[in-house]
């Protein structure tokens, strides 16, 4: 997950920052850069990017039979929702969908929803046809960028979104931690 955040930072910061369609200003009530809230307990997930991104689920989001089912977005089944959190603020949500159909579904949604995104075609470059079994689009806004996996092999569809204002904070962050180690 740590590869795909930085390949995700890296070519969403070159591409255009234009802003697309309807871009979210955080995901299911939750503003981008708002508190991690009380009671969610230990994180799902650890990224070491910009000294630590933790994932979370919310807990109001299962079932009473602890049922980990994301519900649905953008009328598509969700798998699963992590809520990304650096230094205690909302950064990003990961969400993963299962099977073709679903990863179709959402392709079409997000399209509809965010217009087109962009595939991505330096990956495709580098696996040269022969052995391509992942599928990637991007979209990057003034608010909010995503990244759309879709790996063959397993079925498995991964999309992230993250908040531009939070990620300009974590390069900040990463700068001045590149002072006082110069220092």
């Amino acid at each position: 997950m740590k590869k795909v955040l930085i390949i995700m930072a890296g070519v969403l910061v070159a591409m255009a920052a234009g802003a697309y369609m309807n871009e979210l200003t955080g995901f299911r009530g939750r503003a981008w850069g708002s508190p991690l809230p009380q009671g969610w307990g230990f994180p799902t997930a650890r990224v070491g990017l910009f000294g630590g991104i933790d994932f979370y689920h919310d807990p109001g989001e299962y079932n009473t039979h602890a049922t980990v089912r994301g519900g649905k977005w953008l009328k598509v089944e969700l798998a699963e929702v992590e809520y990304g959190f650096w230094q205690g603020k909302l950064e990003s949500v990961k969400i993963t969908v299962e099977g073709y159909e679903n990863f179709r579904d959402l392709l079409a949604a997000l399209n509809a929803e965010f217009g087109h995104g962009v595939p991505d075609n330096e990956f495709l470059k580098r696996c040269d046809g022969t052995d391509c079994n992942e599928k990637r689009f991007y979209w990057a806004g003034s608010m909010m960028t995503m990244l759309l996996r879709y790996i063959e092999i397993n079925h498995v569809t991964v999309l992230f979104i993250r908040s531009r204002a939070m990620m300009d904070k974590e390069n900040e962050w990463e700068k001045s931690q590149a002072k006082k180690g110069a220092s």
